[in-house]
This record gives structure tokens, sequence and C-alpha cells, in this order.
């Protein structure tokens, strides 16, 4: 009888761990798809491109572009003379 209370409890834990293995990631990836829809969402920068890796986004007021790495980091692309990059319509 105690063997299979012990059978029936690594049966449950096998099936926790699946479960949590599947939704993990769909709970990570709706969360960072809601933080880039509301990073922006009081400023004036709108995404150009979207790649996947490193996507582009303008400053509507100043055309300044700016790259956006995978990590979330945001940092404005600068000519050969350390002037920011303006984005050419």
């Amino acid at each position: 009888m105690k063997k299979v209370g012990q059978v029936i409890t690594t049966i449950l834990l096998i099936l926790l761990i699946a479960c949590v293995l599947v939704l993990a990631p769909v709970g990570a990836k709706t969360l960072i798809n809601q933080m880039n829809g509301n990073s922006f969402a009081e400023t004036k920068i709108v995404q150009k491109t979207n790649n996947g890796y490193i996507d582009l986004y303008v400053d509507t007021d100043t055309n300044v572009v700016y790259v956006r790495a995978v990590n979330g980091t945001l940092t404005p692309m600068v000519n050969a003379d350390g002037s920011p990059k303006l984005w050419d319509k």
C-alpha cells in the first residue's frame, strides 16, 4: 500500500513539473509582449523595424533613431561625429 502511494506521488510530481515547463515560456512571452506594448505608451517613440533581434525606434518629435536589443536596452544611434542619427522619411 505504501508503494502505491509513492508511485502516485511520483506521477503527480512529474505532471506538475511538466505543466510548469510548458506554461512558464507561455507566461514569459505574454509578459514580454505586454512590456513591449506599454514601454513607450507615454512617449512619442514608435517602432520602425521588427526583426526580433535588433529593432529600430524613432522619436517622432526629434527624429532621433534608437536601437533596442533583445534584452530591452534602448540606445540612441550616433553618426561618426557623435551627433544623433536622424530618421530619413
